[in-house]
């Protein structure tokens, strides 16, 4: 092991819990402190959020306007300009619905951790 990765495990206090657990620590270190942080926060308000009734319609009505309409017009059809500003839009959009969805992955995750810890106490 190196002095940098050293210290950074002694800093840490993931030498302290062992080298028996030291994946598991590794694994949730950045978890913990991630679990603290604003986009944390907003994360895991996304998850909570599609887990209601109202949260899924809303989900599926963004997926229905983004993801379940095409991109691109075939043929440069009216005009090169109009297809490639409408090509761009289309992909804003889709991109703004990944990042929701990757938001609700991430706060799931971070519940589910929230929900193993409170019940190992």
């Amino acid at each position: 092991m190196n002095a940098e990765a050293k210290k950074l495990l002694e800093e840490s206090g993931l030498l302290d819990k062992g080298w028996s657990n030291l994946a598991k620590n590794l694994a949730e270190a950045p978890m913990q402190d991630a679990v603290k942080s604003p986009e944390a926060e907003l994360a895991m308000a996304y998850a909570r959020v599609s887990k209601t009734a109202d949260g899924q319609k809303v989900f599926e009505h963004l997926h229905s306007v983004t993801h379940g309409r095409s991109s691109w017009w075939p043929g440069g059809s009216p005009t090169m300009e109009q297809c490639t500003a409408y090509g761009l839009l289309r992909e804003g959009q889709n991109g703004l619905f990944e990042m929701m969805q990757e938001l609700v992955r991430k706060g799931g995750r971070l519940l589910d951790q929230g929900k193993k810890k409170s019940r190992n106490k």
